[in-house]
């Protein structure tokens, strides 16, 4: 005889996030972009683990955080992009030499 299927267990936010390799601030945002969740009472929300990641990876969201951060351009000295030097030009011009 078989032995009964069990359902799926939900997990809150926090067990979501540990699952998906991401912080508790980016399942919050993921669910204001329409990630599937439930409400129970007032303020408890409850995911379903294989739910929630069908819905990411068809988001082309990675549980892997590596994979699901942008790529940015970044400068030699670490800035954002058109940024070349830690002094902006009306610094270096307005400077007056010390006697």
């Amino acid at each position: 005889m078989d032995a009964p299927v069990q359902p799926e267990r939900y997990v809150s936010r926090a067990e979501l996030a540990r699952i998906m390799g991401v912080s508790v601030a980016t399942i919050d945002r993921l669910v204001c972009e329409g990630m599937p969740s439930e409400t129970w009472g007032r303020r408890t929300r409850r995911f379903r683990p294989s739910v929630a990641l069908a819905w990411a990876r068809s988001r082309e969201y990675a549980a892997d955080p590596i994979h699901s951060a942008p790529a940015t351009a970044v400068t030699a000295r670490g800035h954002g992009p058109g940024r070349t030097d830690s002094m902006s030009s009306t610094q270096a011009t307005t400077r007056t030499p010390r006697p």
